[in-house]
């Protein structure tokens, strides 16, 4: 018995002083509030809301309607919002593919969607964006982007 209790005194004490590292990157959940193709914002742009003063400014700038602005608490959340910019022609697009935290802050995934090169497209000014709702946070936010398409 007195063994048993050296062997397991010697194996905590030893993993004492040892951490694991922390994980490089946490999936952290979002929503999508809204997503389409044609935004009053003309121009390609990405930003964080983090009250509710500047959604009710961004929504009004986007050219959502007052009353189909979704509703955020942010006091627990906040809004990640990108705009493709003006596009000359159909098939161009936004989603958002994954949020993560890692050391340097929080990361977001953006697919990019082009028209195929060569493929015909209708000639139709588009504004593509995406909004998503994500846990609140000061952490920093970095927009990484996929291509499709082009």
């Amino acid at each position: 018995m007195k063994r048993l209790l050296f062997v397991l005194l010697v194996l905590t004490t030893g993993l004492a002083g040892c951490t694991l590292p922390p994980p490089r990157e946490v999936p952290v959940p979002f929503t999508t509030l809204a997503m389409g193709e044609h935004s009053r914002i003309r121009q390609a742009t990405a930003m964080v809301v983090r009250n509710s003063g500047e959604w009710q400014r961004l929504w009004k700038r986007h050219g959502g309607a007052p009353g189909e602005r979704p509703t955020v608490d942010f006091s627990r959340e906040m809004v990640v919002a990108v705009f493709m910019g003006e596009h000359p022609t159909a098939g161009h697009g936004l989603r958002v593919l994954d949020v993560h935290r890692a050391n340097d802050g929080l990361h977001v995934l953006i697919r990019r969607r082009r028209p195929a090169s060569g493929t015909l497209a209708a000639q139709v000014i588009t504004t593509p964006f995406v909004m998503i709702r994500l846990p609140a946070s000061d952490a920093p936010v970095h927009f990484d982007y996929a291509e499709d398409g082009g």
